[in-house]
């Protein structure tokens, strides 16, 4: 396990079976401090992209502290571009896995040690292209891997059909066959989309079910319909069109290579919008944001969007 120094001489050092950790971070609270000191001490290198936050200072003084290397990107291009970023310098330096991480996602005890073991036992461990950590939502202390993204279970681990970026380990041999991630889905699919193409090319996605990573998708509130529990992630607007758009792309170029779970999945845009719609607030404001994520799908209108209010 590695402990907290600085990474240097990287071009030198011995990356058989090593770790590079990418942390993106756009505007990160005071919890970033935390994530990153329990990270570094589970990988070999932490790499901090920030994509243009206007606290940069305090980020740069906190990748200081936690000696983590930091990239400063002049503007938010996306998570894909962050994304590339860590992949680049992971492939670059020759480490074998790449470590993907949101800013607020907190790893806990032994878990890239944990998946790395997985790795080695597993049957198929040539084939193995992602390795997940199994996801714990914060607020609500339950697993919110979504089931129908299973297709079968193994034991102490599940073969996915994909699954999201935070908590992933990625080999690099993923990393070059499947090409790098789609920058002009910006944010929002990047991780399926990548998986889908990862298992195209033969790769398998494997999720542990034991180490945990600790997460929060949105700002989630419970609710209740038809007698049923609702939970509601209160994304923005901005990202309710991220969300509509780049979902029906995935979906339409990977209709034919996983239908069952495109289906799945234009069944959970449209269900998930309405509860958008009816729970949480700023509600015109959402449906303008899945009107325009539809219109932009259709004129084949991708990339960063701006000028939203």
């Amino acid at each position: 396990m590695a402990k907290n120094k600085a990474p240097t001489n990287l071009l030198n050092s011995d990356v058989n079976e090593k770790v590079l950790a990418v942390v993106i971070t756009y505007e990160p609270d005071e919890t970033l401090e935390q994530n990153l000191n329990v990270l570094r001490e589970q990988v070999d290198c932490v790499l901090v992209v920030d994509n243009g936050s206007s606290n940069i200072e305090a980020i740069e003084t906190v990748a200081l502290r936690t000696y983590c290397m930091l990239i400063k990107n002049s503007s938010n291009f996306g998570i894909a571009f962050a994304l590339n970023q860590g992949a680049s310098l992971a492939l670059a330096e020759g480490f074998p896995w790449l470590a993907t991480f949101d800013q607020d996602s907190q790893v806990t005890p032994g878990m890239i040690h944990g998946l790395l073991s997985l790795y080695q036992t597993h049957p198929r461990k040539n084939e193995v292209g992602v390795l997940v950590a199994s996801h714990r939502d914060r607020a609500t202390g339950e697993n919110y891997d979504d089931p129908r993204d299973i297709i079968s279970n193994e034991g102490n681990s599940m073969l996915m059909r994909t699954t999201i970026t935070s908590g992933c380990l990625v080999s690099a041999a993923a990393l070059r066959q499947a090409g790098p991630f789609d920058n002009t889905l910006f944010i929002d699919c990047v991780d399926h989309d990548f998986n889908m193409r990862c298992r195209r090319q033969g790769f398998l996605i494997v999720g542990a079910k034991q180490p945990i990573l600790l997460h929060s998708l949105g700002r989630t509130t419970q609710h209740r319909l038809l007698g049923k529990r609702i939970i509601c992630s209160n994304h923005t607007a901005l990202r309710r069109y991220y969300m509509t758009r780049n979902q029906l792309e995935v979906y339409a170029r990977y209709a034919l290579f996983d239908p069952v779970w495109c289906a799945h999945g234009v069944f959970r845009l449209i269900s998930g919008s309405i509860v958008a719609l009816i729970f949480e607030q700023d509600r015109i404001d959402k449906l303008r944001g899945i009107l325009k994520g539809i219109i932009h799908f259709t004129f084949r209108r991708f990339g960063r969007l701006d000028g939203w209010p």
